[in-house]
């Protein structure tokens, strides 16, 4: 939203700011480790907007930062699982190591990585084609423009790669092999229908299409037409209302909480769009525009402290249940020590018994039906002679007490 060419009042303003900064956050020294790789002139940015979302250049790999490293890294692995399939041959572990770096790029990883980083990736490459520079000296510009036309490429492509092929394979759904190769696409989608809804199993892939031409959409109308700001608008609720009819009719996602979810988020969307509506010259007086940003910053508050909480909320639980699982753990050994200490006494009566009867205990492990190989077992070979020693000297005492 703060791409679109709308002046937003300085309290919402600086709410976007830390939002951007703390959403922005990157891993790598990008800067640094780009300045001693390449070289990148001066360009000025697309518009304000973008300089303040930190778009400061307009080429796609400075852009990119450290998702351009994490592109490169799965460029990288595509030789070396080359090499461990020629050595697979001579270890397991190398095969073994082959055969899930396969999985991985092929297309496990590199498709999650795409649709994770969708529109980052789009929107700077966007940037570069919209400032695109043929004719430059500078090996950093070629280098990012062969970049921009990869992605840009993939990314606009991606949407109809998803509907062709997984139409076209549509009956492999919910199998483990397909599941494990191509499933990042249809996580959390809803891929099993009851019988009043057969043949409704493509529902599952509009979830996904939706989200990715929603984001073309919107990088094309701040980029390609930055000071539209109507067609901005309009793209942008056209989308939300569309996601929102499609996600309350068909609850495309795998369980109610989820769907709850995408609707409590659609919802959000709608209402800081209506907002933004009010940020333009719909509403001229700059003091209103002012006290309608607190509005809009509550929204957003309120938006992200519901997620604050579900996170908080998922973690404690999955520590609760990690010191429950540690406790069952605990009580379940100390159960099958008591049955072991149990089972040796038990053991003991019965070989004092037989002995004090004055019968042979060669064969009591076959007749008391202990196998040598559990703890029983082990114990009983370990002490058989010591207890035979102790067995005959109580023996001796009573029969000189006899005496």
């Amino acid at each position: 939203m703060p791409l679109c060419n709308v002046k937003f009042p300085a309290n919402a303003e600086l709410f976007n700011g830390y939002m951007i900064e703390i959403a922005g956050f990157d891993i790598l020294p990008t800067e640094f480790l780009l300045d001693k790789i390449m070289y990148f002139p001066e360009e000025d940015p697309l518009n304000l907007n973008f300089e303040i979302l930190e778009y400061g250049s307009t080429y796609a790999i400075p852009n990119l930062g450290t998702i351009f490293f994490m592109l490169a890294i799965l460029v990288i692995l595509v030789p070396i699982n080359g090499c461990l399939f020629l050595s697979s041959g001579s270890s397991k572990e190398i095969r073994k190591q082959h055969e899930n770096l396969t999985k991985f790029l092929f297309w496990k990883g590199s498709v999650r990585i795409m649709i994770e980083s969708y529109l980052e990736i789009l929107l700077a490459t966007s940037i570069n084609f919209a400032m695109y520079n043929r004719e430059t000296e500078y090996v950093g510009v070629t280098i990012s423009n062969v970049v921009t036309i990869v992605l840009f490429v993939t990314a606009v492509g991606l949407p109809v790669w998803v509907v062709i092929f997984f139409l076209f394979n549509i009956k492999k759904w919910g199998q483990d092999e397909f599941e494990e190769k191509h499933g990042s696409v249809l996580e959390g989608s809803r891929l099993w229908y009851n019988n009043k809804e057969q043949g409704k199993t493509w529902i599952a892939i509009v979830h996904p299409v939706l989200m990715l031409l929603r984001r073309i959409g919107f990088v094309f109308t701040v980029v390609f037409q930055p000071e539209f700001t109507w067609l901005q608008l309009a793209v942008t609720f056209m989308f939300i209302q569309m996601m929102w009819n499609f996600i309350i009719y068909f609850y495309p996602m795998a369980d109610n909480f989820s769907n709850r979810m995408e609707i409590f988020a659609e919802i959000t969307n709608m209402m800081l769009m209506y907002h933004v509506f009010m940020f333009t010259d719909f509403v001229g007086e700059p003091t209103m525009r002012y006290s309608i940003g607190y509005s809009f910053t509550a929204c957003m508050a309120i938006f992200i402290s519901v997620h604050l909480f579900i996170m908080i909320r998922s973690i404690f639980k999955s520590i609760r249940n990690s010191l429950r699982r540690r406790h069952k753990k605990k009580l379940d050994k100390q159960a099958k020590e008591q049955k072991r200490v149990e089972q040796m006494d038990k053991f003991k009566r019965k070989i004092a018994r037989i002995q004090d009867q004055g019968d042979d205990v060669d064969d009591i492990f076959e007749d008391f039906g202990i196998e040598m190989g559990t703890d029983v077992g082990k114990w009983a070979l370990d002490d058989y002679d010591k207890m035979n020693a102790q067995i005959a000297h109580n023996k001796e005492v009573r029969e000189r007490k006899q005496a």
